[in-house]
């Protein structure tokens, strides 16, 4: 599942004036609603992490190999709430390796606020998140280990698929990974022509994008594959468009599929933090085809 994002707002852990941001959200609103920005608002869902206990806290972790470094990223919540938790009045995160220690970096942006660290990879260490508050005490996490590294090989890069003939794509991989969770994630965005254009089409087509994300059965994970239903997502944008301008000509003009295959594994986060406390390691490998009619 990559879109561009907005520059990202990073803070220190020391936080900042929450009432400030949502006074400017507020006055981007009044000024013009279309330019107002997600994650200004997202700032007015916060809670100063001063106000809770660590058994109220919901930390959920993400740990994602990718090249030759791991990226850690822990959010933080109020326990039985949508409410964002920031760190201030000298509580902390650090992320650790076993032979290193840093502090978790603040940031947000138009997807949602976290905090995060990155090490290089290390297959045999013990990556790990610690909550030290200001108190003194500490609720230390460890990740699950990383699943083990694979490859896509089919389809392959750059390949070009026709709809009409191959309308399922079979995506495999090379390993029977044993993760505990596996999933495929497919993006198909064509572009279509439409005749007569819609008023206000700036282009010669009309894109469309449509996505599928499911884990996979144990029956696919022992085959080392899945099938994709192009044709079928195809299908969808064009009955949408068909929906959309009744009566115009709609045919299939060229798409991008991308394939993403994700493996996970799982662990409960320190019994310090709310029950409701997560944390996952992942793997994720990328392929991309040409799509015809």
């Amino acid at each position: 599942m990559d879109s561009a994002k907005q520059g990202p707002a990073v803070r220190a852990q020391t936080g900042t004036a929450r009432g400030g941001a949502c006074a400017a959200a507020s006055a981007i609103f009044r000024v013009a609603a279309v330019l107002a920005l997600p994650w200004l608002l997202a700032s007015c869902n916060e809670s100063s992490s001063q106000n809770l206990s660590s058994a109220r806290i919901v930390l959920n972790g993400d740990l994602v190999a990718s090249g030759g470094q791991v990226e850690m990223k822990v959010s933080l919540g109020k326990e039985g709430s949508t409410v964002v938790v920031v760190l201030e009045g000298g509580d902390r995160l650090r992320a650790g390796n076993g032979s290193s220690d840093l502090s978790m970096d603040y940031t947000a942006d138009i997807f949602g606020s976290h905090y995060r660290a990155a090490f290089p990879l290390n297959i045999a260490a013990t990556y790990s998140t610690t909550l030290a508050r200001a108190d003194g005490s500490s609720a230390r996490s460890e990740f699950p280990p990383l699943p083990v590294a694979f490859s896509i090989t089919a389809p392959l890069p750059g390949q070009t698929v026709s709809l009409a003939a191959t309308p399922l794509v079979n995506v495999a991989w090379d390993l029977a990974i044993g993760a505990q969770e596996q999933a495929l994630d497919t993006t198909l965005a064509c572009r279509w022509n439409v005749s007569p254009l819609p008023a206000g089409t700036s282009g010669p087509q009309v894109e469309r994008t449509r996505g599928d994300y499911r884990v996979l059965t144990p029956g696919e994970r022992s085959a080392r594959s899945a099938s994709v239903n192009l044709a079928a997502l195809a299908n969808v944008q064009r009955a949408e468009l068909q929906l959309d301008n009744p009566g115009a000509s709609v045919t299939l003009h060229a798409c991008d599929a991308q394939f993403r295959v994700y493996a996970r594994n799982f662990a409960s986060a320190s019994p310090l933090l709310s029950r409701g406390s997560q944390l996952a390691s992942r793997r994720q490998v990328m392929t991309a085809v040409d799509v015809v009619p």
